[in-house]
C-alpha cells in the first residue's frame, strides 16, 4: 500500500487558551484583587511601573508576567468551529514544502464540512482521527501534514 500524504489547514477567528499553576504566595496575592488588577499587570506590561500594576518585578516571588507565559500545565490556540474554514490538499511527502498533487477540500465552512462528510460530535467535541500526523502552530491557523 502506498503512503499518501496531505496538508490540513483550519483558517479562521479563535482563541488561545493557557492553564498554568501559581505558587501559593502568588494566589494569596493575586486572589483577592480587583479583576482589572489582574489584567494591567498579565495582559498588558507586567514590567510597568504604574499605580494599575501592584507587581512589576520580576524578582518578586507574587509577579506573574505575560498571560500566554503561564502555561505549564496546556497552551492551546485554535480556530474556532463557527467560523472556521478547512483546506485539505494532498501532497507528495510529509516534507513541509511538499508539492501539492491535489487541492480535495478549499475554503469551505466547518459546518459545511461536517454536515458532508457526517463529522461526529463527542462531548461537545469534534474527533477527527488522522493517522502519522504532525502538527505546526501559527496564530489561530493549523496546518498539519
Amino acid at each position: 500500500m502506498t503512503e499518501r500524504y496531505y496538508k490540513v489547514y483550519l483558517l479562521g477567528y479563535g482563541g488561545e487558551h493557557v492553564i498554568g499553576t501559581l505558587t501559593k504566595e502568588q494566589y494569596d496575592f493575586w486572589k483577592d484583587l480587583e479583576e482589572e488588577d489582574i489584567i494591567n499587570h498579565a495582559f498588558w506590561d507586567p514590567w510597568d511601573e504604574s499605580d494599575e500594576n501592584p507587581v512589576f518585578d520580576d524578582t518578586d516571588p507574587r509577579f506573574l508576567g505575560n498571560w500566554y507565559d503561564l502555561d505549564d500545565l496546556m497552551h492551546e490556540n485554535g480556530v474556532s468551529a463557527e467560523n472556521a474554514l478547512i483546506t485539505i490538499e494532498e501532497v507528495d511527502s510529509s516534507d513541509y514544502d511538499a508539492k501539492i498533487l491535489e487541492t480535495l477540500i478549499e475554503n469551505v465552512s466547518w459546518e459545511e464540512f461536517v454536515e458532508k462528510y457526517n463529522i461526529r460530535r463527542n462531548h461537545g467535541l469534534y474527533r477527527i482521527y488522522l493517522s502519522r500526523v504532525r502538527c505546526g502552530k501559527g496564530l489561530f491557523r493549523r496546518v498539519c501534514y
